[in-house]
């Protein structure tokens, strides 16, 4: 890779505010979002990592029993000029904490609420709101220079941006005054009987019961309360997500089908008018050459030109970095010669360490690990 490529991945890493990491499950994305916040903050930034559901594998490698809703400081080696925070995303807990801010004396009545609990808990799209709506307390507080966020796993990743529209949709009066009875004085008889409120609602008491119906008509009357406020905080994650102090960094494989998936990600994107900023491909294969060749057998200590087990897995080993090698030139065709592509080679075991998610993130700076670190060895 150029110096202008590595120069630029580190330029992301120093002047960003947020880096929203993107893709499809299984492509190591939220491990490689963990070594860009680390690696941001060797570079002497205050960083915050934000996951979803990552594996514990991942918090016990930043030095962590788990991960919480709170930030929580990664002990980092004394020479490090940053720091680094990392938390995991707890949409109920999140979702409750608003409704405390924004719903003063209503707010029991809505936490206590069958249809509230229900809708956190199984509505489409909570997660990915919840996140934004965290995102928006942590990145207003001023307390990091950079935010990095794991975005929730999805098979269309461009729900995680719908979701503010999609959640604000619920509280739009023109819905809400279907779930509510027509309680005014002054409205006429012939509204009142005909409200369509009032019609949704009995229909509704016939399959789940009076009971059902109270709790959904007192839970979408206390929801006007909140409503302005939802509303406001949607415009201005929408606002945060657009600035140019924004990257956007999309994580994929070199397989076929996660680089198509990742080109139909791009174009749109682009149809929402945003631009990826940064491409990464993990788990690439690197096909040998002749020193490569050269220093396996030197590094086994013997004389053969192929030492036992590599001989065996060396076929296998150009099949896999054939294909990558198509898959990265299937994604460079399909962006423009200015976009940066970085590519992390696949490694023979899971990351378990601090050492190894700072390997990770060298690969991508081509910057040499401290003496004596190894991040494990490419497959």
């Amino acid at each position: 890779m150029s110096n202008g490529e590595t120069g630029f991945v580190a330029d992301v890493l120093d002047t960003a505010r947020l880096i929203v990491c993107i893709g499809t499950g299984g492509v190591g994305k939220t491990t490689t979002s963990a070594a860009l916040a680390l690696r941001a903050a060797q570079r002497g930034r205050r960083v915050l990592v934000m996951t979803i559901d990552p594996a514990k594998r991942l918090a016990n490698a930043m030095g962590l029993e788990a991960l919480g809703n709170e930030p929580e400081a990664v002990r980092m080696p004394p020479d490090t000029k940053g720091s680094l925070d990392a938390m995991m995303l707890d949409a109920r807990r999140t979702f409750d904490d608003l409704i405390r801010r924004t719903a003063g004396d209503e707010a029991p009545s809505i936490l206590e609420n069958r249809v509230y609990r229900l809708m956190v808990d199984r509505l489409s799209g909570t997660q990915e709101y919840m996140a934004l709506e965290r995102l928006y307390d942590l990145y207003s507080s001023g307390r990091w220079d950079l935010v990095v966020l794991d975005t929730p796993p999805s098979t269309n990743a461009l729900e995680f941006f719908d979701a503010p529209r999609r959640t604000a949709n619920m509280f739009d009066e023109r819905v809400m005054r279907w779930f509510l009875p027509e309680h005014r004085s002054d409205a006429g008889l012939l509204r009142r009987v005909f409200n369509p409120g009032a019609v949704v609602l009995r229909l509704l008491a016939i399959v789940g019961g009076e009971q059902f119906v109270s709790e959904l008509s007192e839970f979408f009357g206390a929801l006007r309360i909140v409503r302005a406020s939802f509303e406001e905080r949607g415009h201005e994650v929408r606002r945060i997500l657009g600035d140019r102090d924004t990257r956007y960094v999309l994580i994929a494989s070199p397989d076929t089908r996660r680089v198509d998936e990742a080109l139909l990600l791009r174009r749109k994107l682009a149809e929402e008018r945003r631009t990826i900023d940064l491409y990464i491909l993990n788990r690439s294969h690197h096909l040998f050459e002749a020193d490569d060749l050269e220093r396996v057998t030197r590094d086994s200590g013997t004389t053969e030109p192929m030492p036992g087990a590599f001989s065996r897995w060396y076929p296998r080993l150009v099949q896999l970095a054939e294909r990558d090698r198509a898959g990265v030139q299937r994604l460079r065709s399909g962006l423009s010669p200015r976009d940066v592509i970085r590519l992390v080679p696949a490694f023979d075991r899971p990351i378990h360490s601090l050492t190894e998610l700072q390997g990770i993130g060298g690969f991508l700076l081509d910057e040499p690990l401290p003496t004596g670190n190894d991040p494990g060895q490419p497959a």
